[in-house]
């Protein structure tokens, strides 16, 4: 029997799809794909006005063997790069970067800029038999060289990484520690299917890392180059493979792709802006507040930490204050009190309208991946008292609702589903009609907003989580599944665990990609 009247009970349901937010390119031209933006308009530029970039001066620390292929392939990213085609969409060929059009922009290399590490010297470092001392040693050996370069004139604008393949063998992942974490049974199992480089991305070993759980070599790598003020590229063997396979296993991607995520991140990493998001307002001020482990202090200790972003695309990182969690007494989501919040955010604030001349925002979105506990909420509102405008959101990504569309496909990237006044589920992956594919592994994944305060409407707010999530310009890709305050909240954390508390971290957002 079909009731003729709603239930107390019964949820608030809606549901929709969001257009495709767009981004902006050269003469501030829009399009919704990074890659066929880039093609057509080049990196982004105000109406009549240069790009950012004209020429990045790289530096290359790596074996011999791994520094002349890496200068082989930034030569042939010069140039365009095919591929068979297969997904004119999804994976474009790479159309060349140079001074020409559309990066307008060259690659410098030269022997002074670069450090060729011994290989004698290399294999001596791992032959140490404790994991923990062999990526110190290698962690060194990098630095070391890092401060050669930071005493040559002129510096290089980034430096590029080339890590051998026996470093990655041997300091990536420590196989004698347990695997209890339920991901390894997924890697092992795909590692006897031969599928374990699907989930692997093209450029740096940070999915793998993240997957994994064991490792700290990339962000020991990242926390060095910080104190030596260079933004770094790490690459692997596979990633500067002339071939999409090489002798240790299948190339993640075709060269195509690998040139766009590699050439992009770059682009980045030297300063300059390959996009910026479209329909944002430029006088909000997003931040995204998470914590981490202080590597310095006892297991209890957290330390919080607060990512700023503006609409033009600047990211900034703060670090917070340290504090002392028990996650056996008060669960595995560290909160702040009161004073801790309202300093973090005041701070936040403070370090955006720095870096934008002076300026205060009419608006500051805070986001979060847990819910705000009452001192939190109460600390953050007090930091917001000159603030016009102001929202507070808090997500969750548990996975616990889905929505099943019909079909063969997986549901449309955009997709949201209104579940009450607070709580609403957004697709930021799936189908994604420009593409004509899912580009995922697995089932696509909604992202949750469990929690928000604040004036904006819930339909703006969700648009705009939507258009967050097209700011990562560590690769050419299409859209990542989190906003960007969020996005690499975990990777962020780990490199700052591993500087001292009495050295200040680099605020820009590129040291940490």
């Amino acid at each position: 029997m079909i009731p003729t009247t709603r239930s107390k009970r019964e949820t608030d349901f809606d549901a929709g799809i969001f257009d495709e937010p767009f981004i902006l390119f050269g003469d501030s031209r829009r399009h919704v794909d990074p890659k066929f933006g880039l093609m057509q308009f080049g990196p982004f530029s105000l109406p009549g006005q240069p790009r950012s970039l004209s020429q990045i001066r790289v530096g290359i620390i790596g074996s011999a063997t791994l520094v002349s292929d890496m200068q082989l392939w930034l030569t042939q990213c010069a140039n365009p790069i095919y591929n068979d085609g297969g997904q004119p969409h999804g994976a474009p060929y790479f159309p060349g970067f140079n001074s020409s059009h559309p990066f307008y922009c060259s690659i410098f290399t030269n022997p002074s800029l670069n450090v060729v590490l011994k290989e004698a010297e290399l294999k001596k470092l791992l032959l140490a038999p404790n994991f923990d001392e062999r990526v110190t040693k290698i962690v060194k050996f990098y630095s070391d060289a890092l401060q050669v370069l930071a005493g040559r004139e002129p510096q290089p604008d980034v430096v590029i990484c080339c890590l051998p393949q026996e470093v990655v063998d041997t300091c990536v992942v420590d196989r004698k520690k347990p695997r209890k974490n339920k991901w390894w049974k997924k890697f092992g199992r795909r590692k006897k299917e031969d599928q374990f480089d699907l989930f692997l991305p093209s450029v740096e070993p940070s999915e793998e890392e993240e997957l994994l759980e064991h490792s700290n070599l990339r962000r020991g790598l990242k926390g060095a180059a910080m104190f030596h003020n260079f933004p770094i590229q790490i690459v692997w063997p596979k990633t500067i493979a002339q071939r999409n396979s090489t002798a240790t296993g299948k190339s993640t991607q075709d060269a195509a792709t690998r040139a766009w995520n590699l050439m992009t991140a770059l682009y980045y990493k030297a300063g300059g802006t390959p996009w910026r998001a479209d329909g944002l307002d430029e006088s909000t001020c997003y931040v995204g507040v998470s914590f981490f482990h202080d590597a310095t202090e006892q297991s209890l200790v957290r330390t919080s930490m607060a990512q700023t972003f503006s609409a033009s695309g600047h990211g900034y990182v703060l670090r917070g204050s340290a504090f002392e969690w028990n996650s056996e007494e008060n669960g595995n989501s560290p909160h702040l009190d009161k004073n801790s919040a309202t300093q973090l955010l005041r701070d936040a604030i403070a370090l955006y309208t720095k870096q934008n001349g002076g300026a205060s925002p009419s608006r500051v979105v805070v986001h979060k991946s847990s819910k705000y506990w009452q001192e939190e909420l109460a600390g953050f509102k007090e930091a917001l008292t000159d603030i016009p405008n102001y929202d507070l959101v808090a997500f969750d990504s548990s996975g616990s609702l889905q929505l099943v569309r019909s079909g063969l496909y997986a549901p449309l990237r955009g997709t949201y589903v209104k579940l009450g006044i607070q709580k609403f589920l957004l697709y930021t992956v799936g189908y994604t009609p420009f593409l004509k594919t899912y580009q995922g592994p697995r089932i696509p994944m909604p992202l949750q907003v469990i929690e928000h305060y604040g004036d904006t409407p819930w339909s703006e707010l969700l648009a705009e989580v939507l258009c967050l999530t097209k700011m990562n310009w560590n690769s050419a890709n299409f859209a990542s599944s989190d906003p960007i305050t969020l996005a690499f909240s975990k990777k962020v954390g780990e490199i700052l665990s591993e500087l001292a508390v009495e050295i200040t971290p680099r605020p820009e957002y590129r040291f940490y990609m």
